[in-house]
């Protein structure tokens, strides 16, 4: 016999040793064969970790399970709230899914996908599109021992029945079957311990090789079809997307302004094919944040990679079980942020699954001093030139002295993005004039030196390759210290149109 405290009332009642379990219920069932019955071990169900992450999904990501389940709780409430959200609540102790018994303090941490298998192993509720009443009042199987029904042991205890009743019970009852699992004044469902099991199927000898697995046996104390099941649906609805890290970019230092390309690799190591919509890279550490960066290449105008505040979609269409999805996006510092290192974490997502394991994937991204009297104002530039392979084009731009400190011809440069060398020919072919450029990535300004308030000019000259793409060619510049200061950027580029 267990007895279990009810909140809001001054007495304690006992019920049959499988008390808020069910198996009268679960025997409706089919008996669930998947590829993964070769791997089932009656004596690990699920490690204790994934049993406790009760933040393993959101509750849209909830409701977007049952919606692609099409089950008949995607479109069910109780007292305005969706079922979605009764599950997540309960996940995380909500009403009677936390309470103190025994002089503890039991507050559910239950994994949301743990509840939602619960449904399914129990009523079908996961599959079942038009549920009746009495599926969704006995919906946990909660109180409903192997001897009664749920019509009966409801009728004995009303205040079990209904949707959020079951599911706020039953998330306590997994609680505290967890916690009870390693108290000395207990000896049956021991974590660590082994007890034979009698069910339709015979005698099991089960050794409990955790406390997740003691809990679900001591809610559902029986191998066949029972806790069989649970591992089977777990494994079909929640194991087979799974990621294992493969590589990142390295950790940027970035000006305010200065967009940073961002890459991480997965390899898909589940069972299931990625597709864009069904995998996505979402911010964590908290999950679903939004960052503190600009999610875009202000600059360039570059595809950011995000399709919403906190995801990102993989650049491949799909991606099979064995290959690998790659993850590009954008973040750039605003104009006036602070300097100093800040750190972003990433976690792939089966979105309406869950998260998938967490690898720790984060970027330290340093953000430099800004300009110290070092900033321009843009006063103008040459058009945007077309040009033909074989020729060589003419690209001049002013800026205005805004700051305190004179620019000196050998100290302030105008450079390429990022420093990259362009890949045109850096001179002027067609007329031999100085192509301005004294180094593959650095232009000298034309003035000796530019005291505050006076106009600075770049003149460059480039020549089109004989191999150079037929299209637009950006080509983007920012201005620069000799010491490798970067000025504020003000998004100077040109559009180079290369015809035939």
């Amino acid at each position: 016999m267990i007895s279990r405290y009810v909140r809001g009332g001054s007495f304690l009642f006992s019920i049959a040793l499988i008390a808020g379990m069910a198996f009268g219920a679960l025997t409706q069932q089919p008996f669930s064969r998947s590829a993964s019955a070769a791997s089932f071990n009656p004596n690990n169900l699920i490690d204790d970790a994934t049993f406790q992450a009760r933040d393993a999904m959101s509750a849209s990501d909830i409701q977007a399970f049952l919606a692609r389940k099409g089950s008949g709780l995607a479109n069910f409430s109780e007292n305005g709230r969706s079922a979605a959200q009764i599950i997540y609540d309960a996940a995380h102790g909500a009403g009677e899914a936390s309470g103190t018994f025994l002089g503890r303090n039991i507050v559910s941490r239950i994994n949301p996908q743990v509840l939602l298998v619960t449904l399914q192993k129990e009523q079908g509720l996961i599959t079942e599109a038009n549920p009746s009443s009495a599926k969704l009042e006995c919906a946990m199987g909660y109180g409903v021992s192997d001897s009664t029904g749920c019509v009966a042991a409801l009728n004995a205890h009303p205040s079990w029945r209904g949707f959020t009743k079951q599911i706020e019970f039953a998330a306590w009852q997994l609680q505290w079957n967890y916690e009870r699992s390693v108290l000395s004044q207990f000896n049956d469902f021991k974590s660590g311990g082994t007890q034979t099991l009698a069910d339709y199927n015979g005698a099991h000898i089960v050794t409990f090789n955790n406390q997740a697995t003691a809990a679900l046996y001591r809610y559902t104390p029986h191998v066949y079809n029972g806790n069989y099941n649970f591992f089977t649906f777990t494994a079909q609805y929640f194991n087979s997307q799974a990621a294992a890290w493969a590589g990142q970019s390295a950790y940027p230092t970035l000006d305010p302004g200065q967009p940073g390309r961002f890459w991480v690799r997965f390899k898909n190591v589940g069972t299931e094919t990625w597709t864009r919509d069904s995998v996505r890279l979402g911010t964590s550490n908290p999950k679903d944040r939004v960052p503190g960066f600009i999610r875009e290449d202000t600059l360039e105008g570059t595809s950011s990679g995000w399709v919403a505040a906190n995801r990102v979609a993989m650049q491949e269409s799909s991606v099979a079980p064995g290959e690998a999805a790659t993850f590009v996006f954008y973040m750039t510092p605003p104009t006036d942020a602070k300097s100093g290192t800040y750190r972003e974490y990433f976690q792939p997502v089966g979105e309406g699954v869950g998260w998938m394991q967490d690898y720790g994937v984060y970027w330290d991204v340093r953000v430099r001093e800004g300009n110290n009297g070092l900033t321009a104002q843009w006063t103008g530039q040459n058009a945007y030139p077309t040009v033909r392979r074989g020729e060589s084009f003419n690209l001049q731009v002013t800026f205005k002295n805004t700051g305190t400190v004179t620019w000196k011809q050998n100290e302030v440069y105008l450079a390429t993005r990022g420093e990259i060398v362009p890949p045109y020919i850096r001179e002027d072919r067609t007329t031999g004039n100085s192509s301005g450029w004294i180094s593959g990535t650095r232009v000298q300004m034309n003035e000796g030196s530019v005291a505050p308030g006076q106009t600075a000019t770049f003149s460059l000259w480039m020549t089109v390759t004989a191999d150079k793409e037929f299209r637009l060619h950006r080509e983007s510049f920012r201005m620069i210290t000799s010491s490798g200061t970067w000025f504020p950027d003000l998004g100077v580029y040109w559009d180079v149109n290369v015809v035939q």
